[in-house]
């Protein structure tokens, strides 16, 4: 397997396990409470934090 479809792989699992995530979130609580921030936290990513230019 190259590199390039392995990284397509991974990268079709993580858009499964997104519209997955979505779906129960939406199903449980309805599709106002989905939002990128809920599913990176239930899919396990990080948020990333943006630098603060004050000082």
């Amino acid at each position: 397997m190259s590199v390039q479809e392995c990284k397509e792989r991974e990268r079709a699992g993580r858009e499964r396990l997104i519209v997955a995530t979505a779906r129960e979130l939406a199903e449980q609580q309805g599709w106002d409470v989905v939002t990128t921030r809920r599913l990176a936290e239930r899919g396990g990513y990080a948020r990333r934090q943006a630098k603060s230019s004050r000082k």
